[in-house]
């Protein structure tokens, strides 16, 4: 009896040991599948093309501003070099590391509406500026002064009338306002000739104020989207005033693309660099994370790449590729593809067109009416006839991955069929050729 007791108390102990360890198993599983699903940064792995490895206290983008004036708009964009400054002197690098100007200057900006830069050396009696060419990056003295002349959209908010403005060398006038493109509109108290800023900005497009003068702060309208400041966040609206990204960033230090208090990042090339809690991110037009919020500065994305700085040193990353390897290159460059295009003067949007494909691929099937051989070759396009679909493969049937707005340039890798095979906004697929334009 004694044996029996014993034998039962050993049985109920080793129970309550396995049925412990098995508990304390499913928990230590139950962590390791939590912690999987809810690291959305898990899974992202850097594509250095320099790793941190550069010191600089800062590195920044090129503005490139040209007023167009059939828009009454400024075209903002980023040169392919960033001004880098070290030891409190700016110089000019390229995103392979390579110095292209030494940091001697106190200054390096673009030239508006115009391709090239300019360095700036303070003196006692006054300022030296240096030429530099952006294509060759040589460098002569400049005998002119830049940058003098700068146009900007005001609101009156006493007639609640828009306001076009020029400022050049100091002297400002009004001119018609008719902007073609949306604008961000900066409320002012008009005073005999002088303009006081009342610090609320608005949105406004074709001749409505679509949003009132509701923002702290504004940038430019490029690449679909303008970013707005409203109680200390930055967003991103779009042509219509819809919110596309919402009001939770910050402005990025020290930037401002025509000058001014700190603003955010313009949208380029289907990518925004924003940041927020102090740390930078890349983020595309529709919102979706690129880059994780992990370095403590970064540029905007130029060509595929961003500089961003981890650690206290900077390196280049690779967000996204913009061309073909050289080996496919080198084979597609060999072959001309030979299409057959109607000489209708009739223009047709890819959009129209898919709605009725039977009608598209009628009229180009109809061999009665006049035709010409259009070559096609990889290298540059311009987008030059509206939106155009970029698909998953040839042919209007392919699905749609995202959709290239009108004055983009891309390039094309692989010509097939008068279809050009390009990257976008991370994403690889193919365009019909006839709405593009070449350029190199």
């Amino acid at each position: 009896m004694h044996k029996s007791l014993s034998f039962r108390i050993i049985c109920l102990i080793l129970s309550v040991l396995f049925i412990m360890s098995t508990f304390t198993a499913c928990s230590d599983k139950d962590k390791e599948t939590s912690f999987l699903f809810t690291d959305e940064s898990a899974a992202y792995t850097i594509d250095w093309v320099i790793k941190p490895t550069i010191t600089a206290q800062l590195i920044q983008p090129l503005v490139c501003a040209s007023f167009n004036e059939n828009t009454n708009h400024y075209d903002i964009s980023y040169a392919e070099c960033f001004k880098i400054m070290v030891d409190g002197k700016y110089g000019l690098i390229g995103t392979d590391g390579e110095m292209i100007i030494e940091a001697e200057y106190d200054d390096i900006f673009a030239i508006r509406d115009g391709d090239d830069f300019l360095a700036v050396k303070k003196g006692e009696n006054g300022d030296k500026q240096t030429y530099i060419h952006s294509d060759t990056y040589r460098t002569q003295s400049a005998q002119k002064k830049y940058n003098t002349k700068k146009y900007e959209y005001y609101w009156n908010t006493k007639s609640g009338s828009p306001l076009f403005v020029c400022t050049e060398n100091g002297n400002t006038t009004e001119k018609d306002f008719a902007p073609m493109l949306p604008e961000a509109v900066k409320g002012v108290n008009k005073e005999a000739s002088s303009y006081v800023p009342t610090g609320k900005y608005g949105l406004f497009v074709n001749k409505v104020n679509l949003t009132g003068m509701i923002y702290t702060n504004a940038g430019f309208y490029s690449d679909g989207l303008i970013a707005f400041e409203s109680n200390g966040k930055w967003g991103y609206l779009d042509s219509t005033g819809r919110t596309v990204i919402p009001f939770e960033y910050d402005a990025v230090w020290g930037y401002n693309a025509l000058g001014g208090k700190d603003t955010a990042y313009e949208s380029f090339d289907g990518c925004i660099t924003v940041t927020k809690d102090k740390k930078f991110g890349v983020i595309s037009t529709e919102g979706d994370i690129l880059v994780p919020f992990e370095f403590d500065n970064a540029t905007p994305v130029v060509e595929g790449k961003a500089f961003v700085k981890s650690d206290g040193k900077w390196g280049v990353i690779k967000v996204y590729d913009t061309e073909a390897p050289s080996s496919e290159k080198e084979e597609t460059t060999s072959t001309t593809t030979t299409v057959t295009t109607t000489t209708t003067t009739t223009t047709i949007s890819e959009k129209s067109t898919e709605s009725e494909p039977e009608t598209e691929s009628t009229s180009e099937s109809t061999t009665s009416q006049t035709t010409t051989a259009a070559a096609y070759t990889n290298g540059s396009y311009v987008l030059s006839r509206g939106d155009v679909n970029l698909r998953e493969d040839i042919g209007l049937d392919a699905e749609i991955l995202i959709t290239i707005p009108e004055g983009k340039t891309v390039y094309v890798s692989e010509v097939r069929n008068g279809w050009g095979k390009t990257v976008y906004n991370t994403h690889t697929g193919w365009f019909n050729l006839r709405y593009a334009e070449k350029t190199s």
